[in-house]
């Protein structure tokens, strides 16, 4: 029996029977778990569901699954994971503070970039961050997630870039025979620079190196482990993900005879 008849969000209490109305979220509803998902989420299920999905490509052939579980009334466990044909693709793993509003991303796993549904996650798992009103993502990188994570907008913190631009120089050193000596110049001043944010400006550079096929600030960033955060307070970090995210808009092309007699657009 709850002792209030709303939730953070104005709400009536979320119910047990309310989850199986929603077959893609995973949920313990016993009522010790209930008064946590009322006290911090809030949320129906079939709403929050329904916010996360109008934010997927509507043409994904993937199924978006969550499955949140409460260790105890301030702390859970996430997992997040696209399924195609009822099997786990793409997935990640978090903890969720919400004393601290606070999400440690615990686990991405090996195939999260493949066919683009890595973005497509990290898209979902972020407005769901921000859904639940979390203020900031903590993660630890490991192998092409130190180059997925910088394009993303995550950053390091400045202890870890310092540690983490002298590997990268070493990186450089070994890769500056296929580089002219330009590209070398500029990616050791980005190097001197102390700011973590010139983290972005070796992700965001396009010149190749022994690799013809990968720029050289991916084969830099590969098999780097740095210790990350993204803010949702922080407009670059949040402009950075805006811009890898999403999708350029098509535009309509007009066919060479129509060009000279375009009508003039309607007035509203």
């Amino acid at each position: 029996m709850f002792l209030f008849s709303r939730n953070k969000h104005g709400c009536r209490p979320v119910r047990k029977e309310d989850f199986d109305k929603v077959p893609h979220i995973y949920f313990e509803a016993n009522d010790g778990n209930l008064k946590s998902w009322n006290k911090h989420i809030g949320h129906l299920p079939k709403d929050l569901y329904k916010k996360l999905h109008q934010s997927r490509d509507a043409n994904a052939p993937s199924d978006l699954t969550m499955e949140i579980s409460f260790h105890s009334e301030e702390t859970a466990s996430l997992r997040l994971y696209l399924t195609q044909n009822l099997v786990p693709h793409t997935s990640c793993l978090a903890t969720l503070d919400f004393q601290r509003r606070v999400v440690y991303l615990n686990l991405l796993n090996a195939n999260y970039q493949n066919a683009g549904t890595g973005k497509e996650l990290t898209n979902a798992f972020l407005k769901l961050c921000q859904r639940l009103d979390m203020r900031s993502i903590t993660l630890e990188t490991e192998d092409i997630g130190g180059y997925f994570w910088a394009k993303v907008g995550f950053l390091p913190t400045s202890q870890n870039w310092n540690v983490l631009r002298k590997e990268l120089s070493e990186k450089l050193l070994k890769q500056a025979p296929s580089l002219s000596p330009r590209t070398q110049r500029d990616v050791a001043e980005i190097l001197q620079k102390e700011s973590p944010e010139a983290l972005w400006e070796i992700a965001d550079l396009k010149q190749t190196g022994k690799d013809p096929h990968i720029s050289i600030g991916k084969a830099l960033l590969l098999d780097t482990e740095w210790r990350g955060h993204f803010s949702f307070f922080n407009d670059a970090q949040k402009n950075r993900l805006v811009t890898y995210i999403s999708k350029p808009k098509l535009k309509t092309k007009i066919p060479q005879s129509r060009k000279k007699h375009r009508p003039s657009p309607p007035s509203f």
